[in-house]
């Protein structure tokens, strides 16, 4: 079964890639205030980072292969 993804189906690796950017830069604006790096704040911010980061990745995979698909024909066999 595929992964699940997290967003809309409309949204696009470049959505996709802006999201995990934000989140990023929530954790960088998080350490520079101090926060504990063993609170669970930055715990579920290290796990939406890296659902994004797997939903960014699944998005760039189904577009490519779509994009391949329509330059090639669909795989059969």
């Amino acid at each position: 079964m595929p992964p699940s993804l997290s967003q809309s189906p409309e949204t696009t690796p470049a959505d996709a890639r802006a999201r995990l950017l934000r989140l990023q830069g929530e954790r960088l604006m998080a350490a520079d205030a101090g926060v504990d790096p063993a609170s669970a704040y930055i715990a579920h911010l290290e796990a939406a980072i890296a659902g994004a980061r797997t939903d960014l990745v699944t998005r760039s995979v189904v577009e490519i292969a779509g994009l391949r698909a329509a330059f090639d024909g669909p795989l059969e066999g």
